[in-house]
């Protein structure tokens, strides 16, 4: 076949489309490779996070790699006590961190990390850590409600860390070009680097890894989706992979916003789409934009014990049934021994198998960013979950029962309060600006109802009166003086007036 030129080819919209969502050589997107399955009885979904990126499982690759490279070399493998007391402070203070974080995402997410309890970790008499050093959330599961996911992406401030972590490869950028300033002369050419087999691949991806996390690690810590599908720059110190990836998360948090207003968004056009399935109006927003309307993804299938994302089998089982099921041991009998005679088994062992339930869990595979936003934002159009736009912060919210709030329940950065509690406020103060004995009575009732020695009856007495009065007010038949006056004189423990009611 003839050799073809592609220099001035045009690339359709859905063939930007997917090159945007993939890595290139600057970057990585798909360094962890992560598993997720989905209850939509409950509506939640579970995320079993990569455990294999962590010191615990590549020292001994590590070890490997380092033997056959001095093999290679014909020199003998020396470790300086000086490297590795610097490697252990690094160790210890990277792990230090990671405790201040796991406390911080605890507050935000629904994590547990069987890594931090396996007893594996502490075999070999190294690792004496309960905590990831690399990444806190390796090996971690993770549960959360349909929607949260992308609700917690979308809204991440990116930029700030990005902007501060920028410093470093300019750093370096400027110092390459100082030098070749200095240095006008063409440096001589160098050979690329030889790989021998995939462990060395393997190591070497490693260290970007852990170089990647010590510049980019503030980035990846704005949002959940970001810390389990972690990238690998090829060089730290270039500016177009962090541009790169930073662009990515940008482009992505403007596809999903645009996503959850134009198929959730009641308000949007509604004469035109508010009769329209979300999964309808989803197929428009990507037919309008040229995007592909196909998607595929990697399935898995499991069995475990410990996570069930059901209440029938063979997904799951009911709490009682399961209790019931442990309660009553499988005993070994004489035809358990026959039957584990057959196939080999340990008859004790196999009783205990058949004692604890087993479900099928399906799951699917993903390790970038846009891989698990795509899985949970078509999980929400297969279940119908509704969003809302707080009338508050403008930020979207998911509705939840039969409850039709217009304002959200987030606190927002810099606040104690949610927007239901601050909106409630500020219509209050609104409403007593139009209404000045409103006002009156909202501020003598919180600080009636502060009182600990008020009984019920006589605050439900003076509730009574002080609204009567209200409406007096606001008719015109006393003045707000008066009425302010009536309250001060009516509350215990302070004098009170000859004449306790001005209406009289």
């Amino acid at each position: 076949m003839q050799e073809k030129d592609y220099s001035e080819y045009t690339l359709t919209e859905a063939q930007k489309y997917r090159l945007c969502r993939r890595g290139n050589r600057a970057v990585l997107l798909n360094y962890f490779s992560n598993t997720v399955s989905f209850d939509p009885e409950r509506r939640t979904f579970h995320i079993q996070v990569d455990d294999g990126n962590e010191d615990d499982w590549m020292d001994s690759v590590i070890d490997e790699d380092t033997k056959a490279t001095a093999q290679r070399l014909g020199k003998e493998l020396q470790t300086l006590d000086e490297d590795e007391d610097d490697d252990e402070e690094t160790r210890q203070e990277e792990w230090a961190q990671n405790q201040t974080d796991a406390a911080l995402l605890a507050n935000r997410y629904r994590v547990s990390n069987a890594l931090m309890d396996d007893p594996l970790r502490n075999q070999d008499g190294r690792r004496k850590e309960p905590m990831p050093v690399n990444n806190v959330l390796s090996g971690a599961n993770i549960v959360m409600r349909y929607g949260e996911g992308i609700l917690d992406f979308v809204y991440a401030d990116f930029r700030t860390p990005t902007m501060e972590a920028m410093r470093y490869p300019m750093m370096w950028e400027a110092l390459r070009k100082e030098y070749r300033a200095a240095s006008p002369s063409p440096p001589a050419g160098t050979k690329p680097e030889k790989v021998y087999n995939q462990t060395q691949e393997i190591v070497d991806r490693y260290f970007a890894y852990q170089d990647t996390l010590r510049l980019i690690k503030d980035i990846l810590k704005q949002s959940l989706y970001t810390m389990i599908c972690p990238p690998v720059f090829a060089d730290e110190t270039d500016s177009k992979a962090l541009k790169r990836y930073y662009g990515y998360l940008r482009d992505l948090q403007k596809e999903y916003l645009e996503l959850l207003e134009f198929c959730f968004d009641e308000s949007f056009y509604p004469d035109l789409l508010g009769s329209r399935h979300p999964a309808e109006r989803f197929y428009l927003y990507r037919d309008l934009h040229g995007y592909p309307v196909t998607m595929e993804r990697a399935e898995t299938v499991q069995f475990t014990s410990h996570y069930r994302t059901g209440q029938i089998m063979p997904y799951g089982m009911t709490t009682e049934e399961v209790i019931q099921r442990i309660s009553n041991p499988v005993p070994v009998t004489d035809g358990l021994r026959e039957f584990a005679e057959r196939y080999h088994a340990e008859p004790e062992e196999l009783a205990a198998t058949l004692t604890f339930p087993h479900y099928l869990r399906v799951g699917y595979e993903f390790g970038r960013v846009d891989q698990i936003l795509e899985l949970e934002f078509t999980k929400l159009l297969e279940t119908g979950v509704q969003f809302r736009k707080c009338q508050r912060c403008g930020r979207y919210f998911i509705l939840k029962g039969n409850f039709n709030p217009r304002y959200c329940d987030r606190i927002a950065e810099g606040e104690t309060r949610n927007c239901q509690e601050l909106a409630a406020q500020e219509n209050f103060k609104k409403k007593a600006a139009d209404r000045p004995a409103l006002g009156v009575y909202g501020l003598f009732y919180r600080r009636y109802a502060a009182r600990k020695k008020v009984k019920e009856d006589e605050f439900k007495k003076w509730r009574y009166e002080a609204m009567r009065l209200r409406d007096d007010c606001e008719a015109g038949k006393l003045t707000v003086e008066e009425y302010t006056q009536w309250m001060e004189d009516y509350f215990p423990n302070r004098k009170k007036s000859k004449d306790k009611n001005p209406a009289k």
